[in-house]
């Protein structure tokens, strides 16, 4: 159920703002902002992990950790123990062509 659809379609919408021109920016800044803005009731951080599979997957990349590696991380994210920065540092290096 979404709770705000004005925070999903904010959170969508972040990736193509023209400040993330890298893949791995694109996918950290869609993480971080479905995450944060939590725009459903439950999922918000399953739903962040699906978009950017998908995001990746129609860009020919993939992710090269496990689900469970990134929904520790994702975890971390929701808490504010991760900033956008530390996570697109990290996307980087896990982010390969597929």
């Amino acid at each position: 159920m979404v709770l705000n659809r004005n925070s999903l379609l904010s959170a969508l919408g972040r990736p193509y703002h023209g400040y993330h021109e890298e893949l791995h920016e694109k996918a950290a800044a869609l993480v971080h902002a479905i995450i944060l803005n939590h725009p459903f009731m439950d999922g918000n951080k399953r739903t962040a992990l699906y978009l950017t599979e998908i995001l990746l997957d129609r860009s020919g990349y993939r992710i090269t950790v496990e689900d469970l590696v990134l929904y520790d991380k994702f975890i971390l994210i929701a808490k504010g123990d991760v900033s956008y920065d530390q996570l697109c540092a990290w996307m980087k290096l896990i982010i390969e062509p597929a």
